[in-house]
């Protein structure tokens, strides 16, 4: 879905294929009557998402990583480096979901279920939110788009932060998680 936003030159189909072949090699997808009915189920969701979504930029969609990225075209930036009290500093690393670019980035979150407008998932648009503001990045605000297998989109706007606000609100939400007691499990 990310190599189509990008280059749209390219019939879906043909990038399915070529993706489906590489996982299957690797064990990773199945084969055989399996891979064909999964082709067709998969290929009717590219195709809902990408009308869902409507018309694009004509500069198409990245992801950003800080620090590190999986997901190949992704744009590397350096990790994101947050001062904590008592002289502590911590590194964010990872890469934001596929991003629409435009007047301000719009963060595009498909899902394979039914779309709920109180869903967990729209945590992902806003730290790309909080993480683009806190590189500078954000500066006419943000833009998430939660789309579903059947084509339905839910949007959210994101007020502009300073960079400085939301490094602030970052080291907030950091120094809780390492600080303060609570039953979340860490590795």
């Amino acid at each position: 879905f990310a190599a189509q936003l990008r280059d749209p030159g390219a019939p879906v189909d043909r990038r399915y294929d070529a993706a489906v072949k590489e996982r299957q090699l690797r064990g990773q997808f199945p084969v055989g009557v399996f891979a064909a009915a999964a082709r067709k189920l998969d290929l009717e969701v590219l195709h809902r998402w990408r009308a869902g979504l409507g018309v694009i930029s004509a500069e198409g969609a990245t992801r950003i990583g800080f620090g590190r990225a999986s997901s190949p075209g992704a744009e590397l930036l350096p990790a994101l480096s947050l001062e904590l009290p008592g002289g502590r500093t911590v590194r964010l690393v990872g890469q934001t979901e596929l991003l629409v670019r435009g007047k301000r980035y719009t963060s595009i979150v498909p899902l394979l279920r039914k779309l709920e407008k109180r869903s967990h998932y729209h945590l992902r648009g806003v730290f790309d939110h909080l993480m683009l503001a806190a590189a500078g990045l954000a500066t006419q605000g943000h833009t998430h788009r939660v789309i579903d297998d059947l084509g339905n989109v839910c949007e959210v706007q994101h007020a502009p932060w300073t960079a400085g606000e939301a490094r602030d609100y970052l080291a907030g939400l950091v120094t809780e998680l390492i600080d303060q007691p609570h039953g979340y499990l860490l590795p």
